[in-house]
């Protein structure tokens, strides 16, 4: 993907910002083995749920809903770890993603930075070609779009085009929010409630609840 890296950098900030504050009096629930509630007690505001399985994690609930197809684990705490390493790797963790197009998003602004640049850099090799470009991405302005992109490109012979522009959504910044907020209270909860008669025992209080099903999730 093609985009400025400022560009991402701003959006994780802001996210990363709001998150703080939407995830700062989570606690965690243990549902049953592998599926965890995580929500503040009082209500359901940014609540979710993450599911471990083998060969994948999902989250869903008042969050993006996310399934991400990873490596089958041999244990819930495999999993965790797997999810804790994922986590400082948001690029590596996005590739685990199913349906990761929905994840992405398309920055006109960034496709106008590269079609001037591409007009600075190939303005001897192909005269007026990349003038034309740059015409029509700042006429359709707002209304340009990935595919509105990519014809235009096809049409005036500019090869790869297809990545530029696109990058990840704010909501897959979130998805990594709640997922490191989910690991921090795993982890915060790992020495004082583990149950030692289950090596599988997450690390939290288990109660009777409903549990809800992966019907959120999107294959």
């Amino acid at each position: 993907m093609r985009v400025d890296p400022e560009t991402e950098a701003r959006c994780r900030a802001t996210v990363t910002h709001l998150a703080a504050d939407a995830f700062k009096d989570h606690q965690l629930t243990q549902v049953r083995e592998g599926l965890w509630k995580c929500a503040r007690p009082d209500r359901w505001t940014y609540g979710f749920f993450v599911a471990a399985m083998p060969g994948a994690i999902a989250c869903y609930g008042d969050t993006p809903d996310a399934l991400l197809r990873v490596y089958p684990c041999g244990s819930v705490d495999a999993a965790v770890a797997w999810l804790r390493g994922a986590t400082r790797s948001p690029e590596y963790l996005f590739e685990k993603l199913t349906s990761k197009d929905a994840w992405q998003v398309f920055y006109r602004g960034d496709a106008l930075r590269t079609a001037r640049e591409w007009r600075r850099d190939y303005a001897d090799d192909a005269p007026g070609k990349y003038d034309r470009l740059v015409a029509e991405v700042v006429e359709a302005g707002d209304d340009l779009t990935h595919e509105t992109w990519c014809e235009l490109c096809h049409e005036l012979a500019v090869d790869d085009a297809y990545s530029v522009g696109v990058g990840w959504d704010a909501s897959a910044f979130w998805l990594i929010e709640a997922f490191r907020t989910f690991v921090r209270l795993y982890d915060a909860g790992t020495e004082i409630l583990a149950s030692p008669a289950s090596p599988l025992a997450a690390p939290v209080a288990q109660v009777e609840t409903e549990t809800p099903t992966l019907q959120a999730v999107s294959a």
